[in-house]
């Protein structure tokens, strides 16, 4: 929305989306950003999302270049909103499987997964979790780890090839997704697949 909000030409509305989206592509390339924070696949997957939930009826938008900038905003605001909320539906619909005395694996940072575990431990689950290296770049993981340990929750680093020699004491994996295709299929961290196959096992 901060990007939208700077932009002063007199551009159709796709094209303003598209410019967010690629400025916001370009920051998460820069030096500024947090690499911690997202990754290039995920940022991407949540412009596009934005991208049709800003533009997903051009018959609303005004003629004049500034009323349909405001519209954008407004509409951005919603989208960022709706997000949250969703995070935080989930959570209160997710928590329920983490039983008492369970031991989790988490792999790659998620938000979402986050939210679940902490929203067990509010309600005062006591389980602990074994949190995956995820190399090469451990997008998210310490910080992740950091915050389900300032929630009172253990956690266990294993190394990403360690995996399966600690999947016999684990009750549930529990992975986000950085992206979602059309056909249902989950895209997240590499190692994953592996993961799921285990527990398959």
């Amino acid at each position: 929305a901060s990007v939208a909000s700077s932009s002063s030409a007199c551009s159709p509305i796709m094209v303003v989306a598209e410019e967010a989206t690629e400025a916001l592509l370009l920051y998460a390339d820069s030096e500024d950003s947090e690499p911690s924070r997202s990754t290039a696949l995920s940022l991407r997957s949540g412009c596009e999302l934005f991208v049709r939930h800003v533009t997903r009826s051009f018959v609303d938008f005004p003629g004049d270049f500034q009323a349909c900038k405001d519209m954008v905003l407004r509409r951005g605001g919603q989208f960022a909103e709706l997000s949250e909320r969703s995070r935080l539906s989930i959570a209160r619909l997710g928590h329920p499987f983490v039983r008492d005395g369970s031991v989790l694996l988490t792999h790659g940072h998620s938000r979402v997964v986050m939210q679940v575990l902490l929203e067990a431990a509010r309600v005062g689950k006591q389980f602990s979790v074994v949190v995956t290296e995820c190399s090469p770049d451990r997008v998210g993981v310490v910080e992740q780890a950091r915050g389900l340990m300032d929630a009172g929750i253990p956690v266990t680093f294993v190394t990403d090839a360690g995996v399966a020699a600690v999947m016999e004491r684990v009750d549930m994996a529990i992975v986000g997704a950085e992206a979602v295709v059309e056909s249902g299929g989950v895209v997240n961290r590499t190692g994953t697949f592996q993961i799921g196959i285990i527990c398959a096992a």
